[in-house]
């Protein structure tokens, strides 16, 4: 069909890259995002809102199509998805992009994972080119908006339908027109505002999980015949002119299209809290381990952090030193940073709800300032250095500029490490799923481009 709009270019790339044709690179990246998604849904069934959210659609019931990751149970697609996706992201552990400051791999994996149960199976390579190419388009949509995430009023759970419609329809065989109807039918389902954000909603932590199961629809919609609207990025009511405050730069849309794949920017995160408190924590750690340094004995802590950082992990400081919710305990740098020197890590047995009460941590978090510094700023970055100093009682001050955390992209986690994570989540299911499949599932995610049918890897997931 004729390119009257970015979309078909995308929708193109996603419906006709061969797996071959795809860098090693970003075949890597892709089996690490599922594999890490996977993970973080496994530690979601001992989150409270994660445990609410498998519950609701467990009572939905429904034909037995896709399964429910860490339960016995196997439920309709869409319910499936929506349950997956909120098991994997209330624990704040799946991946992101530190370039736009999105999730952006969650929606496609689970949409992915469902349509291959859907449509009787399907073999890892078709799952990781659909999860590769997908996620890379999410990305592409959402690094084209020219305004700052401040400054717009639509999330990033916003655009995460179209990458769960691409991924759906890569598994489901959809031709470059199919594809575009599917896009087209995710434009119509678009929704999420940073009030959720404002005010601490836990809804927050359901907004890909919405997003995954629209962008399954959408797909699931244009399997069936319904079509969608074609001009979906440059059309009257289309992204650009409506979910965008500055614009859409239409040429990033598709620039180096099949030769960089912007899913390779992923970051595997190591702590359970939103990323803006990574480098906090890994500054504090840093010096923790560095100097000896007892928690009781820090006069006060000050983190140099970008205005980005500031704004979500900062501010306002009296909420941040004692969170009122667990969704601000995790985007709380005072609270994250006293955790990592009184408790030693921020994994999920130290951020929750019990910690929120450690008097400790609250006296701690109390000596935590936050300074916003436009000198960490950096072009093209959300997420960027930050500067933490530690001044001790006895007047001994110790400093760390922190680049980048393990995980990041320059230093991504061996497969050995991913593993490590991947178990360290299994652990947190209720109850845990035996530690022989959780084995075998990390050796078949490790060879996925060699399973033959990925509900092979699924069925280990189950529970029961």
């Amino acid at each position: 069909m004729p390119d009257a709009d970015p979309i078909v270019a995308l929708a193109r790339h996603v419906a006709a890259t061969r797996y071959d044709t795809i860098p090693p690179a970003a075949r890597e990246a892709g089996v690490r995002s599922i594999t890490d998604t996977l993970g973080a849904a496994l530690a979601g069934g001992g989150m409270p809102l994660g445990r609410k959210a498998a519950d609701i659609a467990r009572a939905w019931g429904g034909a037995p199509e896709c399964s429910l990751l860490g339960y016995a149970d196997r439920l309709p697609a869409p319910h499936a998805i929506f349950a997956n996706a909120a098991l994997a992201r209330v624990t704040d552990l799946d991946d992101m992009d530190e370039t736009v400051g999105e999730h952006p791999a969650i929606a496609p994996v689970m949409s992915a994972l469902a349509a291959a149960e859907a449509r009787g199976g399907c073999d890892g390579k078709t799952l990781v080119a659909a999860v590769a190419l997908a996620t890379d388009m999410g990305i592409r949509i959402r690094s084209a908006l020219r305004s700052e995430p401040g400054d717009r009023p639509w999330c990033p759970e916003v655009y995460a339908p179209f990458a769960a419609a691409a991924a759906a329809g890569r598994v489901f065989g959809f031709d470059e027109e199919r594809m575009v109807s599917a896009l087209g039918i995710a434009l119509e389902q678009v929704s999420g505002t940073w009030q959720m954000h404002r005010e601490g909603a836990s809804v927050y932590q359901l907004q890909y999980a919405l997003a995954a199961k629209a962008g399954f629809l959408s797909a699931w919609l244009a399997r069936q015949g319904v079509t969608g609207p074609t001009k979906v990025i440059l059309g009257e009511y289309g992204l650009a002119r409506h979910y965008s405050v500055g614009g859409m730069d239409i040429e990033k849309l598709t620039a180096g299209l099949g030769e960089r794949y912007l899913n390779t920017q992923a970051t595997v995160k190591v702590y359970a809290c939103g990323g803006f408190t990574h480098r906090p924590i890994e500054g504090m750690r840093r010096l923790a381990k560095q100097h000896g340094i007892a928690w009781d004995a820090i006069e006060r802590v000050v983190v140099r952090i970008n205005k980005h950082g500031y704004l979500r992990v900062c501010h306002p400081i009296e909420v941040k030193r004692a969170p009122p919710s667990f969704l601000e305990a995790q985007f709380s740098a005072p609270f994250t940073v006293a955790t990592a020197a009184v408790l030693g890590d921020v994994f999920l047995d130290e951020m929750n709800e019990k910690t929120m009460r450690d008097p400790r941590v609250l006296a701690l978090a109390r000596r935590v300032e936050c300074v916003m510094d436009p000198s960490l700023d950096r072009p093209g970055l959300i997420l960027t250095p930050v500067v933490v100093e530690v001044t001790m009682r006895d007047g001994a001050t110790h400093r760390v500029v922190v680049e980048r955390v393990r995980g990041h992209p320059d230093e991504p986690l061996t497969l050995a490490e991913l593993g490590d994570k991947f178990r360290r989540c299994a652990r947190y299911g209720q109850p845990p799923l035996p530690g022989e499949r959780i084995e075998r599932a990390i050796g078949m995610l490790a060879r996925l481009a060699d399973v033959a049918d990925v509900r092979e890897v699924t069925a280990l997931l189950r529970g029961g």
